[in-house]
């Protein structure tokens, strides 16, 4: 009999998350598949605008609930698949799956967003860091770390049984594809554009529910400050190289009227507008991957606004010192001096095989791995 699967997510689901979580992949195999969403007892007042609705979905909003939830699981023959790791906030949330000694794994689905800082930081630079604005909130993170490892090894054991990524700098037992490169090695999709184009991918700046609920972002930002920068170098590029911007819209993204002027928005095609693009102007985003995987010539771009957020301005510095391109800031430079640059070849396969795939997996598609993962499983 095959063991009943059920993703237990701190996110809402949306088309990405079913994509990326491979629900419906489990079904057509013939798995019994549940998704339980626990976003609103990580992220209370979550509320994310493609949010679906399925069958196979259950809302649980507090423990009491997630408990009854298990208990009539099954739990001894499922396996409960988490998108999110142990800390102080989801501690509770583990303490009950240890309590039932329930089977559970972690897939990693987002293996590009951390990356690995490559050159080594002078003790000068640490010091100096320290005592910088951001100083206070590293040692607060990295007390946080500790401590919670701390209470863990004492009071809550818990441990997954298998921890799956496609980032060889991660802790993982078994690997696997990043989602990015899955969809795009089995994708022939292609978007009804005839011309050239430039292609914006745009990240929902200063909008994006993320940096409230789950990086907890409080610095006030001037979106219509940040949007006016874009505009006015998109105008420019668009009259340098002859051709239009085209933006390609964030799934979370709800726009006003005109945000980019009269350009042309595209939702959810954001993978064929990058394979169809002459050149694409980007900044920190997952779909990285994408650009890296179609070898497309990239300009980085950032403006003031940009680098205010501390996560944001760490995060497109290591993409930078990643793939060797250069960082633009578009509010502090003549727009003639931003250039879109191929990645070198070394660095790009550096990036594939260091974050989205191995030589172990690059030839296998995830459902094929994760059925024979869940084969192979025996409850004790």
């Amino acid at each position: 009999m095959k063991a009943k699967l059920i993703i237990v997510s701190q996110a809402p689901l949306t088309p990405q998350i079913r994509r990326n979580t491979y629900v419906e992949e489990y079904i057509r195999m013939g798995y019994d598949t549940q998704f339980w969403d626990l976003s609103q007892i990580i992220h209370p007042g979550i509320k994310i605008c493609d949010e679906e609705y399925n069958n196979f979905l259950s809302y649980i909003h507090d423990l009491s609930e997630l408990e009854d939830m298990i208990v009539q699981s099954n739990y001894t023959n499922s396996i409960f698949i988490f998108d999110f790791d142990p800390a102080w906030k989801t501690h509770n949330i583990f303490k009950l799956f240890y309590k039932y000694n329930c089977y559970c794994i972690r897939i990693d689905m987002y293996a590009n967003t951390s990356l690995k800082r490559h050159k080594n930081t002078s003790i000068a630079l640490k010091i100096r860091k320290v005592f910088s604005s951001t100083g206070l909130n590293v040692l607060k993170w990295k007390f946080k770390t500790l401590s919670y490892k701390l209470y863990s090894s004492y009071f809550c054991p818990f441990h997954f049984k298998k921890i799956l990524s496609s980032s060889r700098f991660s802790v993982r037992m078994d690997y696997i594809n990043h989602p990015d490169y899955d969809l795009y090695k089995r994708n022939e999709e292609k978007t009804d554009i005839k011309t050239p184009y430039i292609l914006f991918v745009d990240t929902y700046f200063g909008c994006h529910p993320d940096l409230k609920y789950y990086h907890n972002i409080k610095s006030k930002i001037n979106v219509d400050a940040y949007y006016k920068s874009l505009n006015s170098y998109f105008d420019f590029i668009e009259d340098k190289y002859s051709m239009p911007v085209i933006i390609a819209a964030h799934p979370k993204a709800q726009y006003d009227i005109n945000v980019f002027g009269n350009r042309q928005i595209i939702k959810y095609q954001t993978m064929p507008l990058i394979k169809q693009a002459e050149y694409v102007v980007a900044q920190v985003c997952n779909t990285f991957s994408w650009i890296v995987l179609a070898d497309k010539p990239v300009a980085l771009i950032a403006t003031d606004e940009y680098m205010k957020l501390y996560n944001l301005k760490r995060g497109i510095q290591l993409l930078s010192e990643t793939l060797n391109i250069k960082i633009h800031n578009i509010d502090k430079c003549r727009y003639d001096d931003v250039c879109f640059e191929k990645i070198n070849n070394k660095d790009r396969l550096s990036y594939i095989y260091g974050y989205l795939t191995c030589k172990e997996t690059e030839n296998k598609f995830n459902r094929d791995i994760l059925n024979e993962l869940f084969s192979n499983i025996v409850f004790q």
